[in-house]
């Protein structure tokens, strides 16, 4: 409040000083010469500036901006700033033979000042343009960085996905070479044990690398476990193997993969089955 008080003293402080200043192109035209009359009104324009334009800045700032007593302070202004200058132009009409030209010249450069003045505590709209403007770019800004970022989340989903997908993949073939040999290696590597290592090893926990690198360890041991046991040959027959490479499709189909994981995985259980056969008919 004793802010805004201020703010107020300061405003009627200045239309007193302008009023009172106001009076003097019409003293000074009368029997001054022109160029002493110019001279003197751009000297009046200046202090009136001096006055005014501090007295209504501080109605522009955010704080006075939608306060109605500060409307009618800018109303009061605007009308003394029509009365005022309406004067200082029927003024310098009556000593037209007085210098006219230069004085009429002064006299628009004083109500410029004013008119200047005044504009300060009506720059609201234009504040108003200026900050839709500066929050339109700021929005614009914001798309282009919300979209930025989007691109970067999908790019990241997609991967994390492609990622997903290998360690799968990983992991399933390691469950083939298992499942195929298992009989001949269970009691090297259990089943438990098997499914332990996968859990721990070879879960989603862990880079795809890292998850790749040591799926290859892990067959690479199943293929010694087979080599070195008492059987190196399936125990399975034909009506098996048939039909636990067709519960493999079926469980491959369940899997949330894309298509061209899913066909790289069906390829390399359609090699692992045909050479299951071969073995088989082998004498």
């Amino acid at each position: 409040m004793a802010q805004y008080l201020f703010v107020l003293l300061k405003v009627l402080g200045a239309v007193l000083v302008v009023l009172v200043l106001s009076t003097i192109p019409m003293i000074v035209g009368l029997g001054t010469p022109a160029p002493l009359a110019a001279i003197a009104i751009l000297f009046v324009a200046i202090i009136q500036g001096a006055f005014t334009i501090p007295a209504f800045t501080p109605l522009r700032s955010d704080q006075f901006g939608g306060d109605k007593s500060s409307n009618k302070i800018g109303a009061i202004s605007t009308i003394y700033w029509i009365v005022a200058h309406s004067v200082v132009y029927l003024a310098s009409n009556e000593n037209e033979d007085k210098g006219v030209n230069v004085l009429g010249g002064a006299i628009i450069l004083f109500m410029g000042v004013h008119t200047l003045a005044l504009l300060t505590f009506y720059a609201r709209p234009f504040v108003a343009v200026t900050n839709w403007i500066r929050r339109r770019n700021t929005s614009s800004k914001l798309n282009k960085q919300g979209k930025l970022a989007r691109q970067q989340q999908l790019d990241q989903q997609k991967r994390e996905l492609a990622e997903t997908e290998r360690r799968e993949k990983a992991r399933f073939q390691c469950r083939l070479l298992y499942d195929r040999y298992a009989s001949e290696i269970q009691e090297s590597l259990s089943r438990k044990r098997f499914d332990d290592y996968l859990k721990t090893y070879l879960s989603d926990s862990h880079s795809a690398d890292l998850v790749e690198q040591r799926a290859e360890e892990l067959q690479k041991m199943i293929l010694d476990f087979f080599e070195g046991s008492d059987e190196a040959q399936p125990q399975l027959s034909l009506e098996e193997i048939v039909l636990y490479y067709a519960a493999e499709r079926e469980r491959i189909s369940l899997l949330d993969l894309d298509v061209d994981t899913k066909a790289a995985m069906l390829a390399d259980l359609n090699a692992a089955e045909d050479k299951a056969i071969r073995n088989l008919r082998r004498p």
